[in-house]
């Protein structure tokens, strides 16, 4: 029944109207954030999530619409994709977050689980067709992909209050907080960047500790 629901052309239509738009405004939420200069979304991981945490979303909340027992059932599946330590890409999370979707998904409504796994297929094809046409080098030439992020200084600090304001932006990986504590993980290719941040009088007072890893 799943099936023949999935291959209904309204039911495409709608559903494909409605990923467009999620899509469409996630990428205006995206381009408003750089005019107004909040550089820290100008990385390939931060462009991926933007486009694809609101699909996933929107499927999840679709599987577990009216089921309360399975919608109950997912606030301790889910609280699995949770890490105590600072999160080396948003990407990363929202991976985990595509992966037990489509596994939940595929469980319990089989043509949800198909729309996930070909949107999430035509976002990463064009992710990849953008890149061979170099669009995406130009877009994101002055920040860290996926891998000049490997091949970059990180330094992870953590701190019992909240030292964001005083950190660059443009430096800024990651962030979570738990346990009380906030981690943050910075990013350059020069190590001197980094080396100022934790000269910084008061970064230095309010941090309990830090690692910084040297390419």
């Amino acid at each position: 029944m799943d099936i023949l629901e999935f291959l209904d052309s309204r039911f495409l239509l709608a559903i494909i109207i409605k990923i467009t738009l999620l899509v469409g405004f996630s990428f205006s939420i995206w381009i408003i954030l750089l005019i107004n200069r909040n550089y820290w979304v100008k990385t390939e991981h931060y462009f991926i999530t933007f486009l694809l945490l609101p699909v996933v979303a929107f499927v999840i909340t679709k599987v577990i619409s009216g089921n309360l027992a399975l919608s109950l059932g997912m606030i301790g599946a889910l609280s699995i994709i949770r890490f105590r330590n600072p999160v080396k890409s948003p990407l990363e999370l929202v991976v985990y977050f595509l992966l037990m979707t489509l596994g939940i998904s595929c469980a319990v409504s089989t043509r949800w689980f198909l729309i996930l796994f070909f949107v999430s297929l035509v976002l990463f094809t064009f992710i990849y067709i953008l890149k061979k046409i170099s669009i995406f080098n130009l877009l994101f030439k002055d920040s860290d992909t996926f891998s000049s992020f490997e091949n970059s200084n990180q330094l992870e600090i953590l701190s019992e209050i909240d030292i964001g304001e005083y950190l660059p932006r443009n430096n800024i990986s990651a962030y979570s907080f738990d346990n009380n504590k906030y981690s943050y993980l910075l990013i350059s290719s020069e190590i001197n960047d980094l080396q100022i941040i934790l000269d910084n009088k008061i970064i230095k007072k309010n941090i309990t500790s830090f690692k910084l890893n040297k390419i």
